[in-house]
């Protein structure tokens, strides 16, 4: 994810402090949720400590000062996750942490992030686990209909499925033509989709980036709210795809 913008708190850290220009007050929860990420520093008796970490206490909170020199001097927040975190999980994604409620993580890390502007960077956050430098992202929504045409290759086929791939591929591609000439997304779920949200004029609601599939969240996030998707195939069936939020 990209941040907008740069604030930085270094805390206990040492060597000055830089304030953040921020305006206003922090957001808080987005619906609930957060959502950043974290470089991870662990010294010799952190919890959970990683097997080739051998720093000391105060090593651990030097390299993390140091860390946060080298941000706030406009290196890139990913590049130094995927090099220096000891959070294995959450390096080799760039330290995204995703999207979570407060009481999926521990208590120090939603605490903080809560308290921060989005795009905003802060640390190091001490628990039990190291130092934590944390980034805060948005929390990315979207709404959206689908129209999902399976095939009998398909992964969970409704029972009333028979079409082949190519033939589902067909049917999907005259559907979108039916839309471009004008008829009803809502209309057109109800009566040919496979999906269980199709009686609902195939409405699957709100969520956010990460709950779907990667196939359908790069569509969703590719078109304009109140616009439809080509087809769009995943293992589940042909996607069509109307973005409502």
């Amino acid at each position: 994810m990209k941040f907008v913008a740069l604030g930085f708190v270094l805390g206990a850290c040492g060597g000055g402090e830089r304030q953040p220009h921020f305006e206003g007050e922090p957001p808080g929860l987005q619906e609930g949720k957060l959502s950043g990420a974290q470089i991870l520093i662990q010294y010799e008796g952190a919890v959970r400590r990683q097997p080739q970490v051998i720093r000391s206490k105060s090593e651990a909170k030097a390299l993390a000062a140091e860390l946060l020199r080298r941000l706030s001097e406009g290196e890139e927040f990913g590049a130094l996750a995927r090099e220096y975190s000891d959070d294995g999980p959450t390096s080799n994604v760039g330290g995204d942490l995703g999207v979570f409620e407060p009481e999926e993580r521990i208590r120090r890390i939603s605490r903080a992030l809560s308290t921060m502007h989005f795009g905003e960077i802060k640390g190091p956050v001490s628990s039990r686990f190291g130092f934590h430098i944390l980034r805060r992202d948005r929390v990315e929504f979207a709404g959206a209909r689908q129209i999902l045409i399976q095939h009998v290759e398909a992964r969970n086929p409704a029972d009333t499925v028979e079409k082949t791939r190519l033939e589902a591929l067909a049917f999907a591609a005259e559907i979108v033509k039916q839309l471009e000439g004008g008829a009803s997304f809502e209309e057109l779920a109800r009566a040919h989709s496979d999906g269980e949200e199709g009686p609902r004029g195939g409405d699957l609601g709100s969520f956010v980036r990460g709950d779907m599939i990667k196939e359908f969240e790069d569509a969703v996030w590719a078109v304009e709210i109140g616009a439809h998707s080509g087809v769009v195939e995943s293992i589940y069936g042909f996607h069509i795809i109307e973005r409502t939020r």
